[in-house]
């Protein structure tokens, strides 16, 4: 929602769409992780209440598609050690893919 709104403020200032790619991170929470930036606690929340990661990452891909936000970036969850889950990612990765 962030993301649509600057794209459109931005217009509305320079009078054209932003003649330049923004990619936007899509992390995939991992319970109990880190993340790396601010995260809404209604996310972790719900990963710690059992939600699959993979499926909220879909869900919000899927927003930001819907959104016009086709440049994306993954980011794979990190466990509190900092190993990555690239399982995980790989499966977020698949399902935008549409396979």
């Amino acid at each position: 929602a962030m993301a649509a709104k600057f794209q459109v403020a931005y217009a509305a200032v320079a009078g054209e769409r932003l003649p330049v790619p923004i990619f936007y991170g899509l992390q995939v929470l991992e319970p109990g992780g880190l993340a790396f930036g601010p995260t809404p606690p209604a996310a972790w929340a719900e990963v710690a209440a059992g939600r699959s990661p993979v499926e909220q990452a879909l869900e919000l891909g899927a927003a930001f598609r819907a959104a016009g936000l086709h440049n994306l970036y993954l980011l794979p969850g990190i466990h509190p050690g900092g190993r990555r889950n690239y399982v995980a990612a790989q499966s977020v990765a698949a399902g935008l893919r549409g396979g």
